[in-house]
């Protein structure tokens, strides 16, 4: 196996629980390990006033309400967006608004305010509040404006110059004003929002100051879903909306929980990111989100049943979906060529997204896959580290109908005879950018001596949770471990269950799409180099501890060698 094991520091092992703790404090550049773990409310999580226009937006919804204008909560089709839009519709409702939530419909739609439901919507709405978008859309916000219609945008993807001409725009990146934290995802800002109109003096809940925090646990998911920076206030929802949701006060949430078979009183991100979230993300991908919505808005057990049975069924259409097309996709792969391009007009353009990201493990270059869009292609783009998804997908502008999204992850809408040129321009750019690029390694946080192989290490790696983005779940190389069995498990026998020898007793472990290189490599009864993650494995009340294999090789063929200081701090 011809790769390199990095090392975020020193390439000797840790020797203790303390000298751990010391090293991934430093890796994060913490100085309080207690404030970490411990966040505050009233430290960590910031005056919503502090966000350029917020009064504005305020006294603009407050002025809606006291009217009786119409308002629409214009949201997004995936987690993010109809958290959002649940967060922002939950509390107008508080506030005796007339609300109408509106999430676009992927294909017939796309992403954002579209002009054609403006044309229906404008006769009889006084106020639109855009949530998860928005920003980008100047023209749309222009024909609301000379229709009368005012817009408050909500949104937190890249600003333009110049901003759209609406009423108000809240934004955490926001140029007149200078916020503490810029990360927050399009549910973290509506968050906010709904913070500073509960804490006026014009809302019922103006002496409760707990009524804000009973959002969070919608705020939490869409800040998981959004794969934003889990650092700063990002850390701080997500551990307090971690705690609302153990109490799962919403029904559509306890019926969402219920449906991952997740105990929320073990909960933990990574349990909404695998179990929960493509629950919410499904139906958007597969129809219309508005079956999620209704999950998250429902106000009794039965209005939440029905909406998850819809949701159920188009969670089963996308798992088989997104394994045929993948296949498909892989068996159109150029290998020769510098992206990973793959189309075709039969797939739903909801799970392109998700074919691209298998592409891209698989190949290890930009993965770009197109579907379906009516008469237009709608493709998504997922790229590795030395490549920019937007700035990618900014080279071929001039053949894009619009485009937009993250580093790592961008969507895109085109006319099918632009594909050839958008994809020689891709192409091209990607060509460019991998002749000064540096080839990914993988990384570990720190080499573990065989006696850290222990619950209280574990448990230590826990209490920097909740992981993501930012702040990673740490990868550990242990060397020189003897593997004495292992056996296929999972529906096609893809995954490996593991069984070490640590001393004088066993260790178990997983290893998630690795069967074949157990089974290639013949590794039962030798000693291994392994990297992975020690997870605590908590099985109908008995906690084990699980070493989760993300990748293995014989003892000693595998190069470790530490990294520099400065790329150590981001190892991890």
């Amino acid at each position: 196996m011809n790769i390199t094991w990095q090392i975020a520091g020193s390439v000797a092992p840790a020797l203790s629980t303390d000298e751990l703790r010391d090293l991934l404090l430093a890796q994060r550049e913490i100085q309080d390990f207690d404030a970490f773990v411990n966040p505050r409310y009233e430290r960590d999580v910031h005056d919503p006033q502090q966000l350029a226009d917020m009064p504005a937006a305020v006294d603009r919804i407050y002025k809606a309400v006291v009217d009786k204008e119409h308002i629409v909560v214009y949201g997004d089709y995936d987690a993010d967006g109809v958290t959002s839009t649940a967060i922002l519709v939950s509390v107008l409702e508080k506030l005796g608004a007339q609300v109408t939530p509106f999430l676009p419909h992927r294909s017939e739609h796309g992403y954002g305010l579209h002009s054609a439901v403006i044309k229906e919507i404008a006769e009889d709405i006084g106020l639109v509040v855009t949530v998860d978008c928005g920003v980008s859309n100047a023209a749309e916000i222009e024909d609301l404006l000379k229709a009368g219609v005012d817009t408050v945008v909500v949104d937190h993807h890249t600003i333009p110059d110049p901003l759209p001409a609406a009423h108000a725009i809240i934004h955490p990146a926001h140029p007149d004003a200078e916020y503490p934290f810029p990360h927050l995802c399009g549910a973290g800002a509506a968050w906010k929002l709904a913070q500073a109109i509960l804490r006026d003096d014009r809302s019922p809940a103006a002496d409760n100051p707990d009524e804000e925090k009973w959002l969070l646990d919608l705020a939490a998911l869409g800040t998981i879903a959004d794969l934003v920076p889990l650092v700063g206030e990002n850390r701080a929802i997500v551990q307090f909306g971690l705690e609302v949701l153990r109490r799962s006060p919403r029904p559509g949430v306890r019926a969402l929980l219920a449906a991952g078979r997740i105990d929320t009183a073990q909960l933990s991100a990574k349990d909404l990111s695998w179990r929960a979230i493509p629950l919410i993300n499904a139906a958007g991908r597969m129809d219309h989100a508005q079956p999620a919505l209704e999950l998250l808005l429902a106000t009794d057990d039965e209005q939440a049943d029905i909406a998850l049975a819809k949701i159920k069924q188009l969670d089963s259409r996308r798992r088989n979906a997104t394994k045929q097309v993948t296949d498909e996709a892989l068996a159109q792969v150029d290998p020769d060529s510098a992206v990973a391009f793959a189309h075709n007009d039969s797939w739903p353009a909801g799970i392109v997204g998700l074919v691209a990201n298998q592409l891209l493990r698989k190949f290890e270059r930009p993965a770009l896959v197109m579907g379906d869009g009516g008469q237009f292609a709608i493709g998504s783009v997922r790229t590795p580290d030395h490549v920019n998804a937007v700035d990618l997908l900014a080279s071929a502008s001039d053949v894009l109908v619009k485009f937009g999204g993250h580093a790592r992850a961008a969507g895109f809408t085109i006319t099918p005879p632009n594909i050839p040129k958008f994809l020689d321009t891709v192409a091209a750019t990607t060509r460019d950018l991998a002749a000064n690029a540096v080839v990914a390694q993988e990384e570990a946080a720190a080499i573990l001596a065989h006696d850290l192989l222990t619950m209280d290490t574990a448990q230590l790696v826990q209490q920097f949770a909740p992981f993501g983005k930012g702040n990673e779940e740490p990868r550990f190389v242990i060397k020189n471990l003897l593997l004495r069995d292992w056996r296929p498990v999972g529906k096609s026998g893809d995954h490996a269950k593991v069984t070490f020898q640590v001393s004088d007793h066993p260790l178990d472990g997983i290893a998630f799409g690795l069967a074949d290189r157990f089974r290639d490599n013949r590794l039962t009864d030798k000693h291994v180099d392994v990297l992975g993650q020690l997870e605590v494995n908590e099985w109908r009340g008995r906690k084990t501890l699980q070493l989760a294999v993300q990748d293995i090789a014989i003892a000693g063929t595998v190069g470790i060698k530490a990294t520099n200081h400065e790329h150590a701090r981001h190892a991890v």
